[in-house]
């Protein structure tokens, strides 16, 4: 009886003197950053590996393989977590909890977990992987366990071409071909398409919109009559080229055109004869047939058709006369009437003063406006004008008779002036010249952003910066840190120019950056909006539920012997009293 006694109080004992930690067969989320620390292995103690694409395709679903090996022999356990998307698991020895995937039990050192890619545009996925070998002890030494951080870039799909259109729709000889397209880049990368134009059928002129925007026309003097243009557009975002999209117009025949309509004299009398005077022009050089119609008060006077004068003995004082020249050139014909006459007493010609553009130290952002002073003997009002512009002394007809030129015309370093008549709806002023004004440089544009704008001491500081010049000018930037309104010298250690490292910030600190573009003749500066450091919510959460596991289990396995022991105990009390029972 005596022996039976101290068999169970060593069976006791030796459940008090057990070590209270096991290894841990269930896993844990919230350890792929950090890793195993509480094993005394180490970091790098173990090898982890996981097979990621190179790239991933929105929606998609991947089979990934996760592996941790090392010398030891044991157990195995896994902590993975992604960014975006989705994981899921069959297989047995895994499981997601709180999205992330972990072991289920740690008979393994292999697992199969698959992830679903997020939707298209989310950009880069960050997978991080914590994994641990451990010889099964019971103890945390004599354990390997290592992490691994792999950002996945979203897969670059091929640019996409839309809504291809050259105008005009219906061109003629006379017209410049102009080409638009809309461009769609899953990325928003810059349109680096090629263009290619044919002039039926055979390769006139190439390029990419990216180096000139000129190839996006053709000049007038290149298009004739009969000829099909045709372009083809191969989309391309500087990586991937998409699929080629073609159009083709037909060039028409251009109307014969009538020009400086006009009678002599500008300001008759009743006794003068009315002598009708016109320019003809056909662009595809047709033989044009032209005849006139003269016009008193409204009504056409048939007994003068084709009668290049009027004589003074079908005129009278206050009649209102014009007449219309009909031009064809055996396709089409064109009709234009010439401005009006009144037969009155001798009109005083119109005089033009102060002939100036309005803006007189222009930038490429800004219009060109044409203003004068009318001036009239008679007080007659200003009826009708006529401009001509000129770049560099080189008359550009395509803006006749316009009094704002847009920016999409000039250029830094353009000399421009004008040339302008203007009648008093009798006759015209003789032609005027205004100075010439030269367009300036155009001040560089920069906006520029903090990112993230809550940062922690746990996140770089990143600065975005957006410049234009609309002068293409070459631009330098230069940066300047300041933190808690003190400026970061350029010798400080882990500065880069767009970047702060978060291990040199801290909580609390107040951080922006002032940014200087220059053009090399003007520049700009900007001042970001200042971020304030604020502490990591992620860090602070690990370290108090770390220090929580710990406890709770040790209380557990505590728990646990404790409960055991008393049970033994009354086991033993119980055969004690039996056996006096039977004495």
């Amino acid at each position: 009886m005596k022996s039976r006694v101290v068999t169970i109080f060593l069976v006791i004992v030796m459940l008090i003197s057990m070590p209270s930690i096991n290894a841990k067969d269930d896993g844990i989320s919230n350890k792929s950053i950090d890793g195993c620390s509480c094993h005394n292995g180490g970091e790098d103690s173990a090898e982890v590996t996981i097979d990621l694409p190179q790239e991933y395709s929105s929606g998609q679903t991947y089979s990934l393989e996760i592996m941790v090996g090392t010398d030891l022999n044991g157990k195995g356990g896994f902590n993975l977590a992604v960014s975006s998307g989705t994981l899921s698991t069959s297989d047995p020895n895994t499981k997601i909890v709180s999205g992330e995937a972990v072991h289920s039990n740690s008979n393994s050192r292999t697992w199969d977990v698959d992830w679903m890619a997020p939707p298209q545009g989310t950009g880069t996925v960050s997978f991080t992987l914590a994994a641990l070998v451990a010889d099964g002890n019971g103890q945390k030494t004599n354990d390997g366990w290592d992490t691994l951080s792999i950002d996945v870039p979203e897969e670059n799909l091929p640019p996409v071409i839309s809504n291809v259109q050259i105008t005009p729709t219906n061109p003629t000889s006379s017209d410049s071909l102009q080409l638009s397209y809309d461009y769609d880049d899953d990325k928003n990368e810059v349109d680096s398409s090629s263009i290619s134009w044919f002039k039926n059928g055979v390769l006139d002129s190439q390029g990419t919109i990216l180096n000139s925007a000129d190839i996006l026309f053709i000049n007038y003097s290149k298009t004739v009559r009969d000829d099909v243009w045709s372009v083809q557009i191969t989309p391309n975002d500087g990586e991937n080229s998409g699929v080629i999209v073609n159009t083709e117009v037909l060039i028409l025949n251009s109307k014969p055109i009538a020009s400086n309509l006009s009678i002599i004299p500008s300001g008759p009398s009743q006794n003068d004869d009315l002598t009708a005077s016109w320019d003809e022009f056909d662009e595809d050089g047709d033989t044009l047939v032209n005849s006139i119609r003269w016009y008193n008060n409204g009504t056409h006077q048939i007994e003068l058709d084709g009668i290049t004068t009027v004589s003074s003995s079908f005129t009278i004082e206050n009649e209102e006369w014009f007449f219309g020249i009909t031009l064809n050139d055996s396709f089409e014909e064109n009709i234009q009437n010439s401005t009006k006459v009144t037969l009155n007493l001798i009109n005083d010609i119109p005089t033009l003063e102060n002939l100036q553009i309005e803006n007189v130290n222009p930038t490429t952002d800004l219009n060109l406006s044409a203003t004068w002073d009318f001036l009239d003997g008679d007080g007659d009002e200003q009826i009708n004008f006529e401009t001509k512009w000129y770049l560099n002394d080189v008359h550009q007809s395509e803006l006749d008779d316009s009094l704002v030129i847009g920016p999409q015309y000039t250029s830094k370093d353009d000399l421009w002036f004008f040339q302008a008549r203007a009648s008093d709806g009798i006759e015209f002023s003789e032609w005027y010249q205004s100075i010439n004004v030269e367009i300036n440089n155009s001040m560089p544009e920069v906006m520029a952003n903090i990112y993230p704008n809550s940062p922690t001491n746990n996140t770089d500081l990143q600065l975005n910066i957006s410049s234009i010049d609309l002068d293409e000018d070459v631009l330098t930037i230069e940066v300047e840190w300041v933190k808690n309104n003190s400026i970061i010298t350029t010798n400080y250690s882990d500065i880069t120019p767009n970047k702060i490292m978060s291990n040199d910030t801290e909580v609390g600190e107040t951080w922006y950056a002032n940014i200087t573009v220059s053009d090399g003749e003007s520049s700009v500066s900007f001042t970001t909006d200042s971020v304030t450091i604020f502490p990591d919510p992620i860090l602070e959460r690990n370290k108090g539920i770390e220090d929580f596991t710990t406890v709770a289990y040790v209380q557990s396995i505590t728990y646990g012997v404790l409960t055991m022991a008393t049970f033994m105990l009354l086991q033993f009390l119980l055969s004690v009293k039996a056996t006096r029972e039977e004495k």
